[in-house]
This record gives structure tokens, C-alpha cells and sequence, in this order.
């Protein structure tokens, strides 16, 4: 299990010395990826990991050929699988030029989200490693120092984890109004703010009971889940379908699929062991 002190309360980096020159070389500090030193064997072989994930959103792609009959719940789960996976296989792709160069791997940007077993893990540890990265620093911890002197530090941090699921609200806001050009309606927003919320909820429970009784990981993992994708089906979804973003993403799958699937077959590092599209 992941334990993270707060959602946000991590390094922003984990450099060693032998890794730093290479970093201020290649990617310029205020970037929030990094390289780090290749980690051990894992038990499947990463190129293995590859062609699963690959064969997941190529089904993925034929799932949305169906569309129609496709549930809305279902639609904002693959919606969320799509994001992971193709970020996942794209990043795979990028850090073979990398590690042929530097002898080194890209920081990952997702690690393994479906495994979260609190809103803390999940926010904090697992999902989307990069807009955490950039939202530490640039907000939850100003927010968090100036509220200390002001509230002191016991309503510091849940103060700080409210703006900051607030920030990210209206990040996706504007995103949101980039693509569609539709002025926002505010489920989004809302969206985070729940989750910021019920973070910080969760985090003073913990706290409260000071690690005497806590759930197992087998039952706060799929309620971590099932939370998650309920307030997205009634939040954070309706929006995305209004401004048809669903749609646009669904379009941009295949295009997707077959570039990745075009520089896994041309790249023999891949292409070894992950086996033809």
C-alpha cells in the first residue's frame, strides 16, 4: 500500500547525483517530467506491460464503435482507461530515444490509479503524477505556508487541499473552454471541489484515529473507485458530453492507436518484445 502524508504533501522530485546534470540538461527545471535510474526487473517484463495496454485500448476503440448502447457510466470509465492507457503507451514510446540516449527512464505519470485505496492515495500518489507535480508548488504549498501563519496548521493543510482541487477545477474549466468554446456551466469545477472536500475529510479521520482502525485494502479500494466514478458520472461527464469532448477524443483514438502502433512496429526496442499491432 502507498501512504501518502497529505494529497499533495510529496517531493516534487527524486533526483540522485548522478542523474541531476542530466536532468538540468535535458528537461529544464519548472517542467514537471523528469528522468530518473532505471528501477528493478519487475515480475513482468515492461514490454509485456506494453502489449497488454496497447491490446486494452484497441479495445477500447472497438467498445466506442458501439457507442449507442454503451451506458454513460461505462462511457466515462473507458473515457478514464482511454486517458491512462494512451498516456501510459505514448510515454512508453518517448522514453526509448531517452533511455537509448541517457541510459535513463521518463518519470512515470500514472502509477497504477485502479490500486488506489483512499482519495489521498488516489489524488495524491496515482493519478496524473504530472498536474500534481505542478500544483505543489505553485499552489498547495504557498497556500498551505501563508494559511499557517494565519490559521495555524491544524487547518492549514485542508485549507490548502480545498484550493488547490479548486485551481484544478478551473484548469479543466478552461481547458474545457479552449476545445468547445462553450462557456463553462461549473459541474467540473464542482467535481474537484467534491473531491478536495472529501480529501480533506478523509485525511482528518485518518488523523483522528491515528492509524488504530482503517479499512482493508480490499474493501476502501473499490469504494475509493466507485466514489470516484459516481461523482464523475454526475459531475464531471455531463459537461464532456454537452460540449461533445467525449466525442472528440473517441474521433482521435484510432488516429492514436495507429501511430503508436506505426513507431512500436518501427522501433525495434518496442517492437522486441511487445510483438506486431
Amino acid at each position: 500500500m502507498v501512504h501518502c502524508s497529505c494529497i499533495f504533501d510529496l517531493p516534487l522530485l527524486n533526483l540522485s547525483p548522478s542523474t541531476w546534470w542530466r536532468h538540468q540538461v535535458i528537461l529544464p527545471p519548472p517542467l514537471p517530467l523528469s528522468v530518473h535510474d532505471p528501477p528493478s526487473p519487475p515480475h513482468l517484463h515492461p514490454h509485456c506491460w506494453f502489449a497488454l495496454k496497447g491490446a486494452l485500448l484497441a479495445i477500447i476503440a472497438r467498445i466506442y464503435d458501439n457507442m449507442e448502447s454503451v451506458y454513460p457510466c461505462i462511457v466515462f470509465t473507458l473515457y478514464c482507461c482511454q486517458l491512462y492507457l494512451a498516456l501510459e503507451v505514448i510515454l512508453a514510446i518517448t522514453a526509448v530515444p531517452v533511455r537509448a540516449i541517457l541510459g535513463q527512464n521518463l518519470k512515470p505519470q500514472f502509477n497504477e490509479p485502479y490500486l488506489a485505496t483512499s482519495l489521498q492515495d488516489s489524488w495524491g500518489c496515482r493519478w496524473n503524477l504530472m498536474v500534481s507535480s505542478i500544483l505543489r508548488p505553485a499552489v498547495y504549498q504557498p497556500v498551505q505556508r501563508i494559511s499557517t501563519r494565519i490559521l495555524g496548521s491544524k487547518w492549514a493543510r485542508p485549507l490548502a487541499t480545498l484550493v488547490t482541487f479548486l485551481v484544478s477545477g478551473l484548469m479543466h474549466e478552461v481547458i474545457y473552454y479552449y476545445l468547445s468554446r462553450v462557456y463553462p456551466t461549473w459541474e467540473v469545477t464542482r467535481f474537484f471541489v467534491l473531491q478536495g472536500i472529501c480529501g480533506a475529510f478523509e485525511i482528518a479521520v485518518k488523523k483522528a484515529l491515528g492509524g488504530r482502525w482503517q479499512l482493508h485494502r480490499f474493501v476502501s479500494g473499490p469504494m475509493t473507485v466507485v466514489f470516484v466514478g459516481d461523482t464523475g458520472v454526475w459531475l464531471f461527464l455531463p459537461q464532456m458530453i454537452r460540449h461533445g469532448l467525449d466525442k472528440m477524443a473517441i474521433r482521435l483514438l484510432p488516429a492514436a492507436r495507429t501511430s503508436a502502433c506505426d513507431r512500436a512496429v518501427s522501433s525495434p526496442v518496442i517492437a522486441e518484445g511487445s510483438g506486431s499491432c
